[in-house]
């Protein structure tokens, strides 16, 4: 009796494991809040431990991007101590300011969705970074970064399918993105063959100080040398018509830099694939998925009855492992701001 009941014991366990992969597999369904189905995820794979604690939940996020607002605005606040000899071909602090603030994002590496590969792909990350910094405060420019790594699933198959026969110009920055990406898999049939990867990247501002805005790109590209890897850029002078701030700029950014997802939506979490650098090309799925709370749609009676999965939705496996590689970048530090990367 008690070998049956083991047996029996030992069964239920392998059913319920082969029925918890399968829907480890499923993705998100149409309309249903991310931030709520983020904690679903995490209770399906077992890591109750990280619900509520990465960038990915809201009181944790709201906090780190508080933190990160301060430090941008002490850059612009460094800035506006200049002396008058300073001001010196500009027309006003303002203009000086958004000179010297610049943007930066750079591509590191793509990487398996394994903890160790992400972990060794931040080390590399920080030492090139490391170099980067060292040179700057060894040429005495006065230059200062604050800046975030962050981690972006990314789906390949479904970037080639997006991007592989697309003439049209808006697609632009999605075949760039592909591009990039294709290059920084190297030789690696792993990667090559991986439906899906991770992006190891990281955003952040830099006061220039001194430097020329030439020779930083030039030292950046130095360390990262494929095209596209390296872009740095100035902070946005309007928004929807409107003068955009160096406060509201810099507001925006801490809170970009602190999502931990793959995007932001307003004060939210987007945990859907992006295939394009930009805000994603519309297509007709997310027309479909844009209407469907209007009552009376079809897409809308299909989702509420059938739960239909978003298209574009990473799978729940993917989503836990992005919850727990952000918990690796935040540890790396025990003030858990281990992904603030400074000089």
């Amino acid at each position: 009796m008690a070998t049956t009941f083991q047996e029996l014991k030992r069964n239920s366990s392998a059913q319920f494991e082969t029925v918890r992969a399968v829907a480890l597999q499923s993705r998100m369904t149409i309309g249903k809040n991310q931030e709520k189905e983020l904690d679903r995820c995490l209770a399906l794979a077992g890591k109750h431990n990280l619900i509520g604690k990465t960038l990915l939940a809201r009181s944790i996020r709201q906090k780190h991007s508080e933190f990160m607002v301060k430090r941008l605005y002490g850059l612009a606040e460094k800035i506006s101590q200049v002396t008058p000899q300073s001001m010196s071909g500009y027309r006003t602090l303002d203009e000086l300011v958004r000179v010297r603030l610049q943007f930066v994002t750079v591509l590191h590496e793509v990487c398996l969705l394994d903890l160790n590969a992400v972990g060794d792909s931040v080390g590399s990350l920080n030492k090139k970074f490391n170099e980067v910094a060292s040179l700057l405060k060894r040429q005495r420019f006065g230059c200062s970064f604050i800046g975030a790594i962050e981690l972006e699933i990314v789906s390949m198959k479904m970037m080639r399918e997006a991007h592989q026969d697309d003439g049209d110009s808006v697609a632009d920055a999605g075949r760039r993105k592909l591009k990039v990406l294709n290059s920084m898999l190297g030789r690696s049939r792993k990667l090559r063959i991986a439906p899906t990867l991770a992006l190891v990247h990281f955003h952040g501002v830099i006061d220039l100080g001194r430097c020329s805005y030439e020779e930083f790109c030039e030292g950046l590209r130095k360390m990262w040398t494929k095209p596209y890897q390296v872009e740095v850029k100035n902070l946005s002078e309007q928004y929807r018509g409107k003068k955009k701030s160096v406060t509201a700029n810099l507001r925006d950014i801490a809170g970009y830099i602190t999502k931990g997802a793959n995007d932001r939506i307003k004060d939210g979490i987007s945990l859907h694939y992006k295939l394009s650098f930009d805000k994603d090309m519309e297509s007709i799925e997310d027309q479909m998925i844009r209407d469907w709370r209007k009552v009376g749609s079809v897409i809308r009676a299909e989702a509420l009855s059938e739960g239909l999965e978003h298209p574009k939705s990473m799978t729940k496996a993917e989503i836990a492992f992005h919850a727990e590689a952000i918990d690796l970048l935040m540890g790396l530090k025990r003030n858990r701001m281990g992904y603030v990367i400074t000089f």
